[in-house]
């Protein structure tokens, strides 16, 4: 077939003229203008070597002290300099204690911190410093610098102290924990915690709503120490006199009941009666109101010769004649034990979906309702390592509790307005079947049999038969 024109496809095992196929190149990078075919980057060259800057920039040119790092940054098009935002308004600022918003002067200083200070939204300095000339633009009344604002910051970490403890296990490991009497203050003096608080079991009857309704803190666990009556505190293990005029030892535990709609606070105990030989103390246990408390240990101990006779021999495995060891502890002040939820578990330290193991251990306070501890709000961060192993993190965080415990954490409560003390201990550790397996020693669901103690399971081969795989649920 005959081509209309000269063609410039070479025929087969031809040569084909490198200064064509160049030709052909360079016409593919120019532009026919005016029937001209100029070359833009010999344009290009021309005027930068003339010194005219052909393309327009906001890029502030650099200079040979600054040409490796560059300070500067972006305003947005809005031209101020770059130390009017970290000059203070104020350098000597004072704000008093009884202040609404101390330790912030104004509300928009409160404001301003709140916003940069947000867990989920972080903000570099050049952020901020955006941020901050926005909302001087739009005339923003009182907005606070940039130097007042890390002052601000700087005060606060002052005042509040480093939360986070450096731990060094038996193996040499060595990862932070958060303070545990630190984050349990925070609650009580949180009116948002404080005010939703069960300080004190609940009996639920046949149901159980809240982590405080169970048999576990009704009966089983020690018993918060300390009952209020009438601004009287009162101490568990110590006699005391009730309104019908009989001496009773203070109960062992402390419940509250809801036969009515009006929570009514009861005591378990056992009576007390006074004869020529002693106190007797009776075998069975009574439940009674609180609210008929009149007097209490100390008044009994001072009324002379009241306590001369001591126990009855076969009282003396009920009761003893002597103050509770907290009431000194705590200088009278009222005590109150804090159960914990303690969970931990792996996870991911990458944003990506590529895996970066860590064990991170959380805690919630179980005296707040189950509809608060569902929220993150409420679900504290203890401490997280990518290299100790779980039992090491759960050493140190037994012993941040025992040694609050052993020692009490005197914090202030804003629902009564006055010191307490707190004793913390643990209610129980939440995981997924692996982590508590490896908190248990456990091999999991690896093991022929499930736990230690009862015999449900067998071999594979046994489990995955029919009449084994109907043991697995028969009680």
């Amino acid at each position: 077939m005959q081509a209309d024109g000269p063609s410039m496809v070479p025929e087969p095992d031809s040569e084909y003229p490198l200064v064509d196929l160049w030709n052909k190149i360079i016409s593919s990078r120019t532009l026919q203008l005016d029937g001209e075919f100029p070359d833009l980057f010999v344009e290009l060259q021309e005027s930068v070597a003339s010194g005219h800057i052909a393309i327009s920039t906001p890029i502030i040119p650099t200079n040979k002290m600054c040409e490796l790092v560059d300070n500067s940054a972006s305003d947005f098009g809005i031209e101020i300099p770059d130390d009017l935002l970290l000059e203070p308004a104020s350098k000597n600022f004072v704000v008093s204690l009884d202040h609404p918003l101390y330790p912030w002067p104004l509300k928009a200083h409160f404001i301003t911190s709140l916003l940069f200070s947000s867990p989920r939204l972080p903000f570099s300095e050049v952020q901020k410093k955006a941020v901050l000339n926005w909302a001087k633009e739009l005339g923003v009344q009182s907005l606070p610098s940039l130097g007042v604002m890390k002052k601000c910051q700087s005060h606060l970490q002052d005042l509040i102290g480093d939360l986070t403890e450096k731990v060094t296990s038996h193996s040499g490991n060595t990862f932070y924990i958060n303070n545990i009497v630190t984050a349990i203050a925070k609650d009580y003096a949180n009116p948002l915690t404080r005010l939703m608080m069960q300080d004190y079991p609940e009996d639920g009857r046949k149901g159980m709503l809240q982590v405080f309704n169970g048999r576990k803190m009704l009966l089983d666990l020690p018993s918060p120490p300390v009952v209020q009556v009438n601004r009287t505190v009162y101490f568990t293990d110590e006699l005391l006199q009730e309104s019908s005029g009989a001496a009773g030892d203070t109960p062992a535990d402390t419940t509250e009941s809801t036969e009515s709609c009006d929570k009514v606070l009861y005591a378990l105990g056992r009576a007390a009666q006074r004869v020529e030989a002693g106190f007797i103390v009776s075998d069975e246990e009574e439940i009674i109101p609180t609210s008929i408390f009149t007097c209490l240990f100390g008044d009994i101990a001072t009324t002379c010769g009241e306590l001369d006779c001591g126990l009855m021999a076969s009282s003396i495995k009920y009761a003893s004649l002597s103050p509770n060891l907290l009431r000194e502890k705590s200088k009278g002040q009222m005590v109150y034990t804090i159960p914990l939820i303690i969970f931990m578990d792996d996870i991911s330290g990458n944003i990506s979906k590529q895996w970066n193991k860590h064990h991170a251990i959380y805690m919630s306070n179980a005296n707040l309702p189950q509809e608060m501890l569902e929220k993150e709000f409420f679900v504290q961060f203890v401490s997280s390592s990518p290299h100790a192993p779980p039992m090491e993190l759960m050493w140190a965080m037994r012993e941040s509790i025992f040694d609050a415990a052993q020692s009490g954490v005197i914090v202030w409560d804003c629902k009564y307005n006055e010191e307490v003390m707190l004793i913390p201990y643990v209610l129980f550790l939440a995981g997924d079947n692996p982590m508590q397996a490896e908190e248990c020693s456990h091999a999991g669901l690896n093991c022929n049999y499930f736990c230690r103690t009862c015999e449900v399971g067998g071999t594979k081969e046994y489990k995955e038969s029919k009449a084994g795989y109907n043991t697995i649920f028969t009680v």
